[in-house]
């Protein structure tokens, strides 16, 4: 049972947390609370933290932004009011392709489609695409992917992020496998790169395991006596982790100069409007 002090002990853990690294996912939240003794590390634990988190959203004190979840999405078609209306939208919404003159163009693969929200604000700002595969990679995605770089001159460096266990690790030989296939056949250079999650990073980085799954004769093939997820690297680690595996290729004071470049142009576009409108 727990107690009135333990709830709000619990409570205090998940704000401070999420104020640290917003966005965060339910599920990293759960992480740090496992690490910190709030729950225990089970199926009943992450309940629990996911629903003190959904009460305190309710209540006010968390604020719903704070909590990233883009597994879901909804699908409308693009539309606006009028002319007047799109001419304003295009000047306020204008982004500047940030990888037209680049030999190489960094993608990011991601397991965990809720984690998207996570990496938005390192990869929206820099134009990088971002992918979240929710697993295995399917031909039809992976064939899009390639396909959207054919004849471009350019070459694909995909960066990838998937869990720490046998599917995740299998997972990453797929994806290779279908981007390095479809690449040779449209002519586009491919580089596959795991940026994690490394059973070695676990290790280093102190974070939370699971036991891993022994059910099947694949599963049996996992050499290590844990498994971990993404989620519990915690969220600014995470980001970091990323933003520094884009700067390869983009450095700051490259991606700062396409920024200034970015919004002199939307000024320009926005008068270019006002004029019209006149």
């Amino acid at each position: 049972m727990t107690t009135q002090a333990e709830m709000q002990a619990r409570r205090d853990a998940i704000l401070t947390f999420c104020a640290a690294q917003q966005p965060v996912t339910s599920r990293g939240v759960y992480y740090n609370l496992t690490v910190l003794g709030h729950v225990p590390k089970t199926e009943a634990g992450y309940a629990a933290a996911a629903r003190t988190v959904l009460d305190m959203r309710r209540a006010g004190v968390l604020p719903y932004p704070w909590i990233a979840d883009l597994s879901r999405s909804v699908m409308r078609p693009y539309t606006l009011r009028d002319i007047p209306d799109a001419l304003a939208d295009a000047a306020r919404t204008y982004r500047l392709d940030m990888w037209q003159d680049a030999e190489v163009v960094p993608h990011v693969f991601l397991e965990k489609r809720a984690l998207a929200g996570v990496l938005r604000p390192v990869t929206d700002p820099r134009d990088v695409p971002l992918c979240p595969t929710g697993g295995q990679i399917s031909e039809t995605f992976a064939y899009s992917i390639v396909e959207a770089m054919e004849g471009s001159g350019q070459a694909l460096h995909a960066f990838t992020l998937f869990d720490c266990d046998r599917a995740g690790a299998d997972a990453h030989k797929s994806l290779a496998e279908k981007l390095e296939r479809f690449g040779a056949s449209m002519g586009v250079p491919v580089t596959v790169e795991a940026l994690g999650l490394h059973p070695a990073q676990v290790t280093a980085w102190g974070l939370p395991t699971r036991p891993p799954k022994r059910n099947t004769t694949a599963d049996a093939r996992w050499p290590y006596p844990f498994a971990a997820e993404l989620d519990a690297i915690p969220p600014n680690d995470l980001r970091k982790m990323v933003q520094a595996a884009i700067e390869a290729f983009q450095p700051p004071e490259v991606f700062r100069e396409l920024r200034e470049q970015e919004a002199a142009q939307r000024e320009e576009l926005h008068q270019m409007m006002q004029r019209l409108s006149a």
